[in-house]
């Protein structure tokens, strides 16, 4: 899949997700999706370069890096950067 590298040899890689599984754990920052606002446009998929956005349009947290550009591509504005809202399964 071409992220072989980055997931399990590359050392800022593995420092980039240990700070963001320690953000997210703490619920200082990360992306939220809300479903309702979601038309399933497929828009989020597509433009994730790690390819964290599942078919369901939930975010893999061990794949996700908080590049935001879910946040940035959504139309309906769906995906939320920060601290994770109240209404959103994590």
């Amino acid at each position: 899949g071409g992220r072989g590298w980055c997931l399990f040899f590359c050392p800022v890689g593995a420092l980039s997700g240990i700070s963001h599984r320690i953000g997210r754990r703490l619920n200082m920052y990360g992306i939220s999706f809300h479903q309702p606002a979601c038309k399933d446009c497929t828009t989020c998929q597509v433009s994730c370069p790690t390819w964290a956005v599942r078919e369901d349009r939930t975010v893999n947290p061990n794949l996700c890096i908080v590049c935001k550009e879910c946040v940035n591509a959504c139309p309906n504005g769906s995906y939320q950067y920060g601290k994770e809202r109240d209404d959103v399964p994590r």
